[in-house]
């Protein structure tokens, strides 16, 4: 997404196969012990590991601005994988790992990670009958952003992926992981205030105590 949100709104669930408690185990040095039993002399004290889901889903609702219209994203992480879209069935493909899938009103793209590798609509006889169009934005040489950020600021002109880009979607997922903390229930976030509107414990998450001399 490269316009800024003013506004969305995100619900979180965990998904696990079985049950598992917290704590349930202690970390004794490379060894890994059950509760209860005696811990060999002479190694690291134990640490209690707390155990993370199988896996996340995460939704986000933002809504329309301008002449677009509200978007869904849906992040999927762990055993949560991205449902496979019918038109792969076409092709006999996977739905890619890493990745995603876009659903348009007139068809969907799958691609790759960072850098959207290997993106194609499907299925691909769509992919074959489309043409491309000329281009009207500007490429990062070699798709290499690093030397990209050096070339701008030689330049002084933006960055192919500016901070006011990096940060807003920086800031989308940091919230996603709040929205974990909080699985089940919808946070709506108010991006002029910096904080949730109906969620007082969602925004205790935003910051943290600093301690003294460590604060600016």
């Amino acid at each position: 997404m490269w316009s800024k949100v003013s506004g969305y709104c995100a619900t979180a669930e965990t998904v696990s196969k079985k049950e598992r408690s917290e704590a349930s185990r202690v970390c004794t040095g490379r060894r890994v012990l059950p509760l209860g039993r005696t811990r060999p002399p002479a190694i690291t004290p134990p640490q209690t590991i707390f155990r993370p889901s199988e896996g996340s889903r995460i939704t986000y609702e933002f809504a329309g601005k301008g002449t677009r219209g509200p978007v869904k994203l849906v992040w999927h992480d762990g055993e949560t994988t991205i449902p496979t879209p019918p038109e792969l069935e076409e092709d006999k493909r996977k739905v890619v790992g890493i990745g995603a899938v876009i659903i348009g009103d007139k068809g969907k793209i799958m691609h790759g990670s960072h850098g959207a590798g290997s993106v194609r609509i499907i299925p691909e006889s769509k992919m074959k009958a489309f043409t491309m169009p000329k281009e009207t934005l500007p490429r990062v040489e070699k798709g290499d952003h690093h030397k990209d950020w050096l070339d701008a600021i030689r330049a002084n002109r933006p960055a192919g992926s500016p901070f006011e880009y990096g940060g807003a979607l920086s800031e989308i997922g940091l919230l996603g992981m709040i929205a974990i903390r909080h699985a089940g229930q919808r946070l709506e976030w108010d991006n002029d205030a910096v904080a949730f509107k109906n969620a007082p414990s969602a925004n205790a998450l935003l910051d943290k105590e600093y301690r003294p001399g460590w604060k600016s």
